[in-house]
């Protein structure tokens, strides 16, 4: 059984490529590392700002007691 050697061209042609890997494009990369930065900030911020004071602040925030408010 003998295997082909594909040229680079037909790899070329097969793969897609991808110019954030390339050399270069030195302002495709930090546009898409800001826009995944903003992104993450945006998924963790909510959580962090209902989490913080409840953590914290813990004689300060009224933290309902449900089970307690059940009974």
């Amino acid at each position: 059984m003998t295997e082909e050697r594909a040229t680079r061209t037909e790899m070329n042609e097969e793969f897609i490529e991808d110019k954030f890997f390339e050399k270069g494009h030195i302002g495709l990369k930090v546009k898409q590392l800001l826009i995944t930065i903003l992104a993450w900030i945006g998924l963790l911020l909510p959580f962090g700002l209902v989490l913080f004071p409840i953590l914290f602040f813990k004689d300060k925030v009224i933290v309902f007691d449900a089970f307690q408010t059940a009974i």
